[in-house]
């Protein structure tokens, strides 16, 4: 019985009492508070760096430098301690670990070697961190 019925033809006539609908936006203003994007409350340094001789290590942990390299960021302090122990034992004596607090992120311990003077400087212990090393990631930073 379904099969055979039809169905009413549309009807073509447009209502003249036809309402449309009007969707209202409401803007919801929220405050944010201010967030720092960068805070260094705690420098780490290695024993090898408070007690290394003169020399080519000096360039490396010299305060005065305005380069450093930034190795490796931590979300647990005992892993940034521990790859800064690591790595004095290799050699790098200029090695600290700094504790920073980063926006919307959180505090991350981050591994750095060296206050250098120069970029040159700060590249030759990079080009050693990545091709000896294999701290691909490694980059110089500027300090502020």
């Amino acid at each position: 019985q379904l099969k055979n019925q039809t169905k009413p033809a549309p009807s073509h006539r447009i209502s003249t009492n036809s309402v449309t609908p009007v969707i209202e936006k409401k803007s919801v203003k929220t405050k944010k508070k201010p967030v720092k994007k960068k805070e260094v409350k705690k420098v780490y340094k290695s024993k090898a760096s408070e007690n290394s001789s003169a020399g080519a290590t000096d360039k490396m942990h010299n305060t005065e430098g305005i380069y450093a390299i930034q190795i490796a960021s931590f979300v647990l302090e005992e892993d940034g301690t521990r790859m800064v122990k690591e790595l004095s034992a290799k050699g790098y004596p200029g090695t600290y670990l700094t504790s920073e607090n980063v926006a919307n992120v959180g505090i991350r311990y981050r591994v750095k070697v060296g206050y250098f003077k120069t970029w040159q400087e700060a590249k030759k212990i990079l080009d050693r961190l990545r091709n000896r090393d294999r701290f691909f990631d490694a980059f110089i930073i500027k300090r502020k």
